[in-house]
């Protein structure tokens, strides 16, 4: 569903300083019926999560794994479960072959993967299981990363949790960068998540972008 990928960098020291990047990739192209995507074998289960909004009345759901406060939106949810624990054992190793904290944090994905990103960050911020710096499970020697300066950018992200947890989550800095007009990312579909970034195609307008790893 993505990678890890620890960035030494380019500054010469002892210890050398690196970056963590977690990045989680969008929807693969497919058949987005259930029967196909899983059954048949040549389908996309990807649509079957990303289907699976959880908008309605009692359709999002209170899962404090990944957040303590407000209900998520259950596809993309159930993804981030089964992806943690793998995420953790990579991050364990690279603190054990470094032997050091990273300098920065970032995480990062598009459409599916940027809600996979913000479920992945608010499991690590907000959740009750890998939480850093709780008696969580997340390894002992990952705790004491700088998770309080986590940089998060998303991509085209759609619905991701209910008004409790983007009030929640938006005490989190980090941005939303979206396309004008895309009906996955608009505002009518309630309570997007992160500092908004908008394109606009007709007068390439920008606005309100500013994360650590770009530069001007």
């Amino acid at each position: 569903m993505g990678l890890l990928l620890a960035r030494e960098a380019s500054v010469h020291g002892n210890p050398t300083p690196y970056d963590i990047y977690i990045v989680f990739r969008g929807s693969r192209s497919g058949d987005p019926r259930l029967g196909t995507a899983l059954a048949m074998g040549w389908g996309n289960p990807d649509w079957v999560t990303d289907m699976n909004f959880g908008l309605g009345i009692g359709a999002a759901r209170n899962i404090t794994e990944i957040s303590a406060k407000g209900s998520v939106s259950p596809g993309f949810a159930a993804s981030v479960h089964t992806m943690l624990p793998t995420i953790m054992v990579c991050l364990k190793e690279i603190a054990e072959r470094k032997g050091y904290a990273p300098r920065n944090i970032f995480v990062t994905g598009h459409s599916l993967g940027a809600a996979l990103a913000v479920h992945f960050t608010s499991a690590i911020r907000l959740g009750t299981k890998y939480r850093y710096k709780h008696p969580t499970i997340m390894p002992t020697v990952v705790q004491e990363w700088p998770w309080e300066d986590l940089d998060l950018v998303t991509f085209a992200l759609p619905v991701v949790g209910d008004e409790i947890f983007q009030g929640a989550f938006n005490t989190i800095p980090s941005q939303r960068v979206f396309l004008e007009g895309d009906p996955i990312t608009q505002t009518y579909r309630l309570y997007p998540a992160g500092q908004p970034y908008g394109i606009d195609p007709e007068k390439t307008r920008f606005y309100g972008f500013n994360p650590r790893w770009v530069q001007p």
